[in-house]
């Protein structure tokens, strides 16, 4: 296992016995390695926990101040916003088809299975109904061959 696994969880362990409410209060002493891993984990969760608006004007102060003015940061801009969407269409689409809610990937073969089973019913459907006439022509061939032997009976 790395150094760097082994100091992030001793660095863990040590939030957690010291019960610290946030990152900052915990003493970095005078670590550069303790001071910058603080440094970096607060600006990860700042990151993970922000609000895109607040983001978005941060941006472009940052453009700014970077000397990108006028149509380059609008532009810079506008794409950052065209990135996002397309992040965002992406990442929904892949959350949509891992829920399962999602169309299926082979629909076709879907609609084939589909077909199949109808026709299958209807077959299964014609069949019994064959069988119900079948079972009526017997029982009315029994009515017929049990009246012709009553008779034949009585005038014995």
């Amino acid at each position: 296992m790395p150094s760097y696994c082994r100091f992030l969880r001793r660095f863990a362990q040590e939030l957690r016995q010291a019960q610290v409410s946030s990152l900052s209060e915990l003493p970095v002493q005078d670590e550069p390695v303790r001071r910058s891993l603080a440094s970096s984990l607060l600006a990860h969760l700042g990151r993970a926990f922000a609000d895109p608006r607040t983001e978005i004007a941060k941006d472009r102060r940052d453009l700014t101040v970077l000397g990108h003015h006028g149509w380059r940061a609008a532009r810079l801009h506008s794409r950052v916003r065209q990135l996002e969407k397309r992040l965002s269409e992406a990442l929904g689409e892949q959350a949509w088809h891992e829920s399962g809610l999602g169309t299926p990937a082979d629909i076709d073969a879907l609609s084939q299975k589909i077909t199949h089973l109808e026709q299958q019913a209807i077959d299964l459907r014609l069949q019994l109904e064959e069988q119900g006439q079948d079972l009526s022509a017997a029982r009315a061939a029994n009515r017929e061959l049990m009246a012709q032997l009553n008779t034949a009976t009585r005038h014995r």
